[in-house]
Parts: C-alpha cells; structure tokens; sequence
C-alpha cells in the first residue's frame, strides 16, 4: 500500500518538474484573464457560461504551457509541444460544440415526492413558512 506521504512526495516531485518545464504559468492564467476582461468582473449565470469558462481557462492553461516550453524551457521533463497543442486544439473543438448547447437544455427529473417529509410536531409552522413564500 502506497502511503500519504508517499503520494505526497511523488506529487511534490511531479509539481517540480512540471513547474521547471512551465515555470508559474498556473499564475499567469489568472493575470491573463484579468487583462483580457479589462478588470470587469465576469458574470455566469448558465451553466454553459460555467463549462465555456472551464474549457477557455483549460485552454489558456495549455497555450502558456506552449509557449513556455517552446520559448523559456530548454528542455521539457514531460508533454512535448505537440502534446500541449494538441490538448490545446481538442479543447477548442469542445469549446465550440457548447455553442450548440444552448438549443439543447438538459432537464432533471426526480421520482421522489415533491413535498419534503416533514416532522409533524413542526407541520403547522412549515405550511406557515411555505404559504409566506409563495
């Protein structure tokens, strides 16, 4: 069995040689997305704007990764270029198909009783609380 501390240890390891390979290109993200939305704050309301933002950092990701291997790093410990262009090319290819998501909007639908179970000595106040509500 592999212990805590050896996951710890490798993982430490890991951040290391990736961090020779990119340097604090995980910073630079966030300052590059603060530059691009001219210090506006950035509203999600859909979940598409949650998944769009996910796939735009994860790209950004890769792209600084590149152009930190292809120009800074004299040597890569992991990915090549290739890789981190290819990874950057598959996730635009996502990005662009959740365009079409906003004809496509997902419903949930639960089996259970709407109606929470409620304890009775509390009924009379929670159809109080609910009757205000509504």
């Amino acid at each position: 069995m592999v212990t805590p501390q050896e996951v710890l240890t490798d993982s430490a390891q890991t951040y290391e040689q990736k961090n020779a390979d990119y340097g604090a290109s995980w910073l630079a993200i966030g300052e590059i997305l603060h530059g691009l939305a001219d210090g506006e704050p950035i509203t999600l309301r859909e979940p598409r704007d949650f998944v769009s933002f996910g796939l735009f950092t994860r790209r950004m990701d890769k792209l600084a990764r590149a152009f930190s291997g292809e120009f800074l790093s004299s040597e890569l410990n992991f990915e090549g270029l290739e890789d981190s262009h290819a990874d950057a090319a598959t996730y635009a290819a996502m990005h662009a198909a959740t365009f079409s998501l906003d004809t496509e909007r997902v419903t949930y639908e639960n089996d259970h009783d709407p109606e929470p179970a409620v304890d009775p000595r509390y009924e009379a106040k929670y159809r109080e609380l609910v009757a205000t509500e509504e």
